[in-house]
């Protein structure tokens, strides 16, 4: 008997609400992963806040779907965090309704 290992099945599904719309959060690469330490470093060494801010919008972009930078830019700083964290997987329990509830 052959056996099957579906990595399909073991995709998690996320999703985050921005302006009362629903996106999907897509998961990490392998990609993603290897290059996140040049990441970082790039990230340590901006010098302005500004950079940074800008820096990490841009990787909010790769991993939030259909959504723009204006909307990003609209959030403030707790928010922000708040979705920092939740696409990093670093939430435990993420506040706010599940779908569908």
């Amino acid at each position: 008997m052959t056996q099957v290992l579906n990595l399909d099945s073991l995709k998690t599904t996320r999703s985050v609400i921005i302006n009362g719309k629903e996106r999907a959060v897509s998961g990490m690469t392998v990609h993603q992963f290897l290059t996140a330490d040049d990441f970082e470093a790039k990230l340590r060494k901006a010098t302005k806040q500004r950079d940074q801010v800008e820096m990490l919008i841009g990787q909010i972009l790769e991993f939030v779907a259909d959504t723009s930078r204006e909307e990003l830019v609209s959030l403030d700083t707790n928010q922000l965090k708040a979705l920092l964290s939740f696409i990093r997987g670093d939430d435990a329990k993420p506040e706010g309704k599940k779908s569908g509830e």
